[in-house]
């Protein structure tokens, strides 16, 4: 009842959004993915992303391990103790240094037409956040060859298969012909003008109905909040269309376990930016002057138990984006517990 008033007093102007109480969360145990322990290594069948019948594989650490496979046609699939990737490739490239254009790089893989595609929705998206701008949104869930349900099935099928339970679909972008050689022509031509120049790109305006399919991301929830690190993103980002997965990119590297603890009382965003403010004197003392806060989410993150022996937990976390000068303006971002306020991690840290 106390939540419902405290709705009615946002609505009405009355009480600042931040000032809302949260739910009591359950805290739960979790497993670092190692090189010994709860691996992806020996549980990804690579016949799960590729059927060419031809494949090869080799070790690409020399401490440890890193699975590398290759397809017949190109296809690459790699496992990490953390991580799966998967893209498709067509050939190879060079990238001409701007400093030297006599001395061309070595030859890299060239990623396919389809692979490629995905990466104009995925620098799409990139670009809108680093702007400030609109990201691009969904205009079509049926396209000529693939529909967003068949693409959403296809992902979910290699979670299924993984594992991997709890990911929710966040993001979804179609890749009609239209947006492909708008945006591809766009991109290539921005390249071009750059200071060093590549030969991987194809030409986006020959784009047909074929090459059409939807850009999909995946996180991985827990009691309605994205599980998230400070080292990094978690999550699936991946590309489909009528042939199928054709680039897949997985990072997971933690294992919820049972539920060892409850926060019954996170910490507001009102309180937590009281928390965030304290610490104003340390990121001025290391030249990182006015910073101003932007941006409140609750989510759940690993951390150190408090007693250290009993290794991991996820518990619920405040990820805070912020601005601060440096020469110019600058993004920043700290990570705070919403269970007792303490830092986490700071990107001046």
């Amino acid at each position: 009842m106390k939540k419902w008033i405290a709705l009615l007093l946002i609505l009405f102007g009355l009480l600042p959004t931040g000032a809302l109480a949260q739910e009591a969360l359950p805290i739960y145990q979790a497993t670092v993915r190692t090189q010994q322990e709860a691996s992806f290594f020996d549980s990804v069948d690579p016949a799960w992303f590729h059927q060419s019948g031809e494949i090869s594989y080799r070790n690409g650490s020399k401490k440890g391990r890193y699975d590398l496979f290759t397809f017949g046609d190109q296809a690459k699939l790699t496992v990490d103790q953390d991580a799966v990737f998967y893209e498709e490739y067509d050939g190879q490239y060079r990238m001409i240094y701007g400093e030297d254009p006599q001395h061309p790089s070595e030859l890299f893989p060239r990623p396919s037409f389809a692979v490629e595609t995905g990466y104009l929705a995925a620098n799409a998206l990139f670009d809108a956040r680093l702007s400030g701008g609109e990201p691009p949104v969904l205009e079509q869930e049926e396209l000529s060859g693939i529909t967003l349900a068949q693409a959403d099935a296809a992902v979910s099928a290699l979670l299924d298969k993984l594992e991997l339970s709890g990911y929710e679909l966040s993001t979804a972008v179609d890749m009609s012909v239209e947006r492909i050689r708008e945006w591809g022509v766009r991109q290539v031509a921005e390249q071009q003008a750059g200071y060093n120049i590549y030969d991987r790109y194809y030409d986006f305006s020959q784009a047909t109905e074929a090459d059409e399919g939807y850009y999909l991301v995946y996180r991985p929830v827990r009691n309605g909040l994205t599980i998230a690190r400070p080292e990094g993103e978690e999550g699936v980002r991946a590309f489909v269309t009528a042939k199928g997965v054709v680039s897949f990119q997985l990072r997971n590297s933690y294992v919820p376990g049972e539920e060892c603890g409850v926060c019954e009382k996170p910490l507001t965003e009102d309180e937590i930016r009281t928390f965030f403010e304290k610490d104003h004197t340390r990121r001025i003392s290391d030249g990182f002057l006015d910073p101003v806060f932007e941006n409140a989410t609750l989510m759940y993150c690993p951390m150190r138990a408090p007693n250290p022996r009993d290794g991991m937990i996820l518990a619920p976390a405040w990820y805070i984006e912020y601005t601060f000068t440096d020469g110019s303006r600058c993004d920043g971002w700290a990570w705070y517990s919403a269970v007792d306020g303490k830092l986490i991690m700071d990107c001046i840290s």
